[in-house]
């Protein structure tokens, strides 16, 4: 018979997975290739959807689409990791190519570091996690798990969980790291990118709503106009103060209405055909006058 599936041999450059997820029949091919490409990456890796994307004709949509799907399915989570004192310290997001990982995270199963051709060992499992920052994650922990993200992002996360808005949880960390990406596009500068998404964290705070909707919104405008740093943004707010307060005065300004005279009400004496005959006679003789003058 001939041979329909050709593979290469490879002695290194080669994932082993287990086999179970890909004749998961509840999987669509495209969460199973999701679930592929990421057991091909190292242990320690650090999940980002922009990354991935970027590595296939898929969007960014469409892979966290497919991850949603892997975690319904049972092959991802993101999990809330706390302290001896309850406290969310951070979330991490684990993926695995076997449902028995995560739903026993203690179970012990090997790492597949270095995969012996000769006796491969299909049954271990890989993982890949992500670290979300947390108020915390400048302390010291006593934890062999440090942040992964770089320090800017870590400012904005700290920000944000101790000024009032809550937790950071996956989509809220996706869409604070794609704001990121978005403004390092204009300033080409992470650090400025982040003193960005402060100052609308701070504005909302200001404003009495803490909430990352509120947020967002001078984050658009200020990303539609191009906004490079917080200087450009005092600039704006500055010409908008100044507009705001010259419509305020011309609004506050009265207009002054000139009165109509009523001809009517007026005690005006009568004039008779005599004196307008005699008062055009006159005014005849004076335009008489001043043309024999520009004459001579």
């Amino acid at each position: 018979m001939r041979q329909t599936i050709k593979r290469k041999k490879s002695s290194s450059n080669f994932t082993i997975i287990n086999n179970d997820f890909l004749r998961d029949k509840d999987l669509t091919l495209q969460a199973k290739g999701l679930l592929s490409y990421l057991m091909m990456l190292p242990d320690d890796w650090v999940i980002y959807f922009e990354e991935v994307a970027k590595n296939s004709k898929n969007g960014i949509r469409s892979t966290r689409g497919a991850w949603s799907e892997l975690e319904a399915a049972g092959y991802a989570i993101n999990r809330r990791i706390t302290d001896e004192k309850g406290k969310v310290i951070r979330w991490q997001k684990e993926v695995s190519d076997s449902k028995e990982f995560l739903n026993n995270p203690h179970c012990g199963f090997p790492h597949v570091e270095n995969p012996q051709v000769d006796n491969p060992h299909v049954e271990n499992s890989m993982l890949l996690s992500t670290y979300i920052p947390s108020t915390d994650i400048t302390n010291d922990l006593n934890t062999k798990d440090k942040p992964l993200l770089p320090k800017p992002e870590v400012q904005v996360a700290n920000f944000f969980q101790s000024n009032g808005f809550g937790m950071i949880g996956g989509l809220i960390a996706e869409e604070l790291r794609n704001e990121m990406n978005d403004f390092n596009g204009l300033t080409n500068d992470q650090q400025e990118s982040a003193n960005i998404i402060i100052k609308a964290l701070s504005r909302a705070v200001e404003n009495g709503v803490p909430t990352w909707n509120y947020a967002k919104k001078p984050l658009k405008d200020w990303y539609d106009k191009g906004i490079k740093n917080v200087a450009e943004i005092e600039v704006l707010d500055l010409q908008r103060a100044n507009q705001k307060a010259k419509w305020s005065r011309n609004r506050g300004t009265p207009k002054v209405k000139e009165a109509r005279p009523n001809f009517e009400e007026q005690n005006v004496a009568p004039v008779s055909s005599e004196d307008l005959a005699a008062a055009q006679q006159a005014l005849d003789s004076l335009n008489k006058q001043f043309k024999q003058k520009e004459e001579t």
